[in-house]
């Protein structure tokens, strides 16, 4: 590690992160025999973002969601 640049009592990790969210679905409907249904969808979107950090060397886990993904959101986060 100290090849890479890292000295000593700075702590590494890794860091990932994750999209999660819901887009509104259509459903069937009961209509009369022969009577084509034409439904008003608006579609939504929402999403969350999951971000983890570990330490591989001690196993610690930190996670946190975030309504926004970005430089400023992961620095934020860790």
């Amino acid at each position: 590690m100290t090849a890479q640049g890292v000295r000593l009592g700075q702590q590494v990790v890794f860091v990932d992160e994750m999209r999660v969210g819901l887009i509104g679905q259509v459903r069937r409907r009961w209509t009369a025999r022969g009577v084509k249904l034409c439904p008003q969808v608006e579609h939504s979107y929402k999403w969350r973002y999951l971000q983890v950090a570990v330490d591989p060397l001690s196993g610690q886990v930190w996670w946190r969601w975030s309504e926004r993904l970005g430089k400023e959101a992961a620095v934020a986060a860790f």
